[in-house]
């Protein structure tokens, strides 16, 4: 019976050793996101979806066009010249998702919780070699379900990564796709659908870092802060 006990503590233990444990944050905007601690970092579970800075100052919202707000495409145009708004940080709003360009990541201004950041290129790599390292980390990173069929992840790490259609990175990364900013240059870290350029299959173990071109305004991606 003694001996029963112990091995069910022990299996209990490495149950909570090897489980992502799980708190959360709340953003300035009173949004709450999951976090997990993988090795010795914690990360959002959830991609940042706020509309201010940490100090409370507004982004502004990026609209597309919609034939329900203007009543033409050049009334549209002009909205968007005259609020100088390709000359500013901005997001997008993506369903319940948001991405954000370039020129908000460049900023420097914080819009993580407070205490949290955006990751930089060598957080990433950490992250990676928590999961067994880029060639395999993908596959722990994916979420079990949304990706298109042969696409899914594991999820074994708790980070939960689930599709979006970031077009903007699709000539190497086909969407459904999800692309996070680093803050070292113009680093972006993706995880893509499984055909890549001309039915070429990509490996969905891999977690892939790259310099992406300068785009400003067009180009947008996702953020997961990681606590400082």
């Amino acid at each position: 019976m003694k001996k029963s006990f112990y091995l069910l503590l022990i299996f209990s233990l490495l149950i909570v050793a090897f489980s992502p444990a799980q708190t959360t944050v709340m953003d300035i905007d009173g949004n709450t996101y999951k976090t997990v601690i993988i090795g010795q970092q914690e990360w959002m579970a959830e991609e940042l979806r706020t509309t201010k800075f940490t100090d409370g100052t507004p982004i502004q919202e990026y609209k597309y066009y919609d034939e329900t707000i203007w009543e033409n495409k050049e009334e549209y145009w002009n909205w968007v010249e005259e609020s100088k708004i390709t000359q500013q940080p901005h997001y997008r709003k993506d369903g319940q998702r948001y991405i954000y360009n370039e020129r908000l990541k460049l900023s420097r201004q914080n819009l993580c919780p407070k205490g949290w950041r955006m990751p930089t290129k060598d957080d990433w790599n950490l992250l990676f070699e928590n999961l067994g390292g880029s060639d395999i980390a993908g596959l722990s990173l994916r979420s079990n379900t949304a990706w298109p069929e042969g696409s899914n992840g594991t999820n074994e790490s708790g980070f939960n990564a689930t599709p979006l259609k970031i077009d903007g990175f699709s000539e190497y990364c086909p969407s459904p796709n999800v692309v996070w900013w680093a803050t070292s240059g113009y680093h972006i870290v993706y995880l893509c659908s499984e055909l890549g350029h001309f039915e070429e299959k990509l490996d969905i173990k891999r977690a892939r870092i790259s310099y992406g071109a300068d785009g400003a305004m067009f180009d947008y991606a996702c953020i997961r802060c990681i606590k400082d």
